[in-house]
């Protein structure tokens, strides 16, 4: 349906839904949300807006059971050593595949990344970070684990 030009205030939330914890990087809830006219036939004659309103309203009261779910992603074990540090600290996973290491600051941005880290452990240079508390987050295929480490001079 074409939504070209319409105010904001045609805008209408129908749902709100929760999905889990908050890490670094993923979504914790999202809003389905469509665009309403007050009429009824839509600009781009697409289709009827009350009957895609309808279609929405079903999902929601379906509890979504017709949107694809995303798999629940395992706990990752790792270790960090040393914590705290001052130059690098060694990421431990062992055996499990990793496909990315990211580091986020105290504000939740990103600020490195290895892609396709070597196996069973990765040294990560944290020298040129300024003092403070980092997120680890190490994304496997099926899992994720998340650690905080202390960068101090």
């Amino acid at each position: 349906m074409c939504t070209a030009n319409l105010a904001p205030e045609d805008r209408k939330v129908l749902a709100t839904h929760s999905i889990g914890e908050l890490q670094p990087g993923q979504t914790v809830e999202f809003n389905a949300a469509w665009t309403t006219h007050f009429v009824t036939e839509s600009p781009c004659s697409v289709g009827n807006t009350f009957d895609e309103i309808e279609t929405l309203i079903d999902i929601y009261e379906g509890g979504f059971s017709t949107v694809s779910k995303v798999a629940d992603l395992a706990p990752l074990s790792f270790e960090l050593l040393p914590n705290p540090t001052s130059n690098q600290v060694t990421c431990r996973y062992g055996d499990t595949k990793i496909n990315e290491i990211r580091v986020f600051n105290a504000g939740g941005n990103l600020v490195g990344s290895i892609q396709n880290p070597e196996v069973a452990q990765t040294t990560l240079d944290v020298s040129r970070y300024p003092v403070g508390i980092y997120t680890i987050q190490l994304i496997g295929k099926d899992a994720i684990g998340v650690q905080k480490v202390s960068v101090l001079r």
